[in-house]
């Protein structure tokens, strides 16, 4: 089995190395100081090692600490009666540790390309199928650019696929090995909910995986998996008022809103979560993303077909995941992240589905064209990455202007109505594209110019043009604090009432 993985993911899990370490170096991202918080109250004298803070369990905050671990070794002052942690301290203060921290997250994360391996091999998948499940995912866009963020998505991404993995090769396995299988989701699920508290429902297929071989008992592993949840969030017993504020401020925040991610709870949620993963969460092409939604529809189907309680076991987890996230009036797409494995795995699998339907005298001809299909999709996200990479490593002010500058002058005189600030940057070539605002389809303007005030998170085709690196997708994300872009907005979608910033 071992072999098996390594050949199926080795490709796919250095290319998502690849791109997401390439871009590393993106800029500010919101989170990364309240990480750093942590670290700083915990080190501070005298050091406690707790976080202080249980707005998300502490899996990520373990990490971050551990990223010291360079500072941390050989400094002689840690070993005073009370520490002397001031080295450590500065060092969360440097533009290399934050990169260092980033690193962890991202490599860590990228792990989930060899649990998507081992979740399609033990669903019964060839490796061929395997390769392409994990091809699939290693090529999403919006999965290589969240898994660079100091965030917990990532972690419980990874964590709750090996969880799923575990689970489906429990279902395999004699019954000794069985019960190690069940052990190892056990922690997965207990470090998945330690990294995000919304991973609770990985606990649910690991109880049904148990129950028909242990009856009542199975309700030990779900135990283990607290326990394991326990081990990374101490301050659960530690801490108990701060992580009972900390809780219940996540679930206030959810219930009633996040500023411009705020959204109608029920079906306007689920609509819009439904168009995200459908066209965008597995390419930033809405054709491709399209495509591979489809077939993997038609993998579901061949699953429940083949074997409706392994398909069950598996599929359970994301449609009630997705469910649950439908009931909160905040939609945060990093949130999905978790949902980028069972799609990948799905849509291989409807690809082996439909090579497998195939026969007759045009079997070669549909074949042929179900292999191009598949490397075609894979192609077109792997250069849309290669090139999100450049244009983060090759970023400026001053090439996001050109590029607009040089777009601005296809356009008709009158067209696109500029903010006065982007008015005055571009100088004489605003006043050759002429006035005539007053008429214009669209407007331009830097990102987190007034204008944005008017706009709302999670439109997918919000903006017309967008100039800058490619490390988000602004679209989902609008009000973006890293490198300025320069937007291009449909002027009606201007008129509405402002909405604060929310961070």
């Amino acid at each position: 089995m071992t072999l098996r993985l390594a050949r199926s993911a080795a490709i796919p899990l250095l290319f998502l190395l690849a791109t997401s370490l390439g871009g590393l170096d993106f800029g500010t991202y919101w989170d990364d100081e309240a990480m750093f918080t942590k670290v700083r109250r915990a080190l501070s004298p005298p050091p406690t090692l707790l976080p202080y803070a249980y707005d998300y369990p502490s899996t990520t905050f373990w990490m971050t600490l551990a990223s010291l671990a360079p500072e941390a070794i050989g400094d002689a002052r840690l070993r005073y009666r009370v520490p002397d942690t001031s080295s450590l301290l500065a060092a969360t203060e440097t533009s290399g540790f934050r990169l260092r921290v980033r690193t962890v997250f991202a490599v860590l994360s990228a792990l989930t390309i060899v649990w998507v391996a081992g979740l399609s091999l033990a669903l019964g998948a060839t490796e061929l199928e395997a390769c392409l499940g994990c091809a699939f995912a290693a090529t999403s866009w919006e999965l290589t650019y969240h898994i660079r963020w100091i965030a917990p998505d990532g972690a419980m991404t990874m964590f709750g696929t090996l969880a799923l993995f575990a689970i489906g090769m429990a279902g395999r396995s004699e019954a000794r090995a069985s019960d190690r299988w069940l052990v190892v989701a056990a922690a997965a699920v207990g470090l998945a909910t330690g990294s995000k508290y919304s991973a609770w429902p990985l606990v649910l297929p690991l109880l049904m995986a148990a129950w028909p071989r242990h009856g009542v008992r199975a309700f030990a592993f779900p135990a283990a998996a607290v326990l394991a949840y326990l081990a990374t969030t101490p301050g659960t017993l530690l801490q108990p008022t701060l992580f009972v504020g900390g809780a219940r401020g996540q679930i206030a925040h959810y219930a009633t809103g996040h500023g411009i991610y705020t959204i109608a709870r029920g079906a306007t949620h689920l609509a819009r979560m439904i168009e995200y993963v459908g066209l965008v969460l597995m390419s930033p092409y809405a054709a491709v993303a399209l495509a591979m939604t489809v077939a993997s529809v038609i993998g579901a189907v061949d699953m429940w077909r083949r074997t409706r309680r392994e398909a069950f076991l598996v599929l359970a987890f994301p449609l009630f995941y997705i469910a649950y996230l439908s009931v909160q009036r905040v939609m945060i797409v990093r949130n999905l992240m978790i949902v980028v494995p069972f799609v990948a795995v799905c849509a291989a699998r409807g690809f082996r589905s439909v090579w497998d339907r195939t026969d007759g005298r045009r079997a070669s001809i549909i074949r042929s064209a179900i292999v191009a299909a598949a490397a075609l999709m894979i192609a077109l996200n792997a250069f849309f990455n290669v090139r999100s990479v450049e244009s983060i490593r090759d970023r400026s002010a001053g090439r996001t202007l050109d590029a607009f500058a040089r777009w601005h002058r296809t356009q008709p005189a009158g067209r696109v109505a500029l903010s006065p600030r982007l008015r005055t940057a571009l100088g004489g070539a605003a006043e050759a594209a002429g006035n005539g605002e007053q008429a214009s389809q669209t407007t331009a303007f830097y990102a987190l110019e007034p204008p944005h005030l008017k706009l709302r998170a999670n439109e997918r085709r919000q903006f017309a043009e967008d100039f800058g690196p490619s490390e988000v997708n602004l679209n989902y994300y609008p009000d973006w604090v890293g490198d300025e872009h320069i937007v291009v907005v449909p002027t009606p979608l201007l008129s509405g009432p402002d909405v604060e910033l929310n961070r």
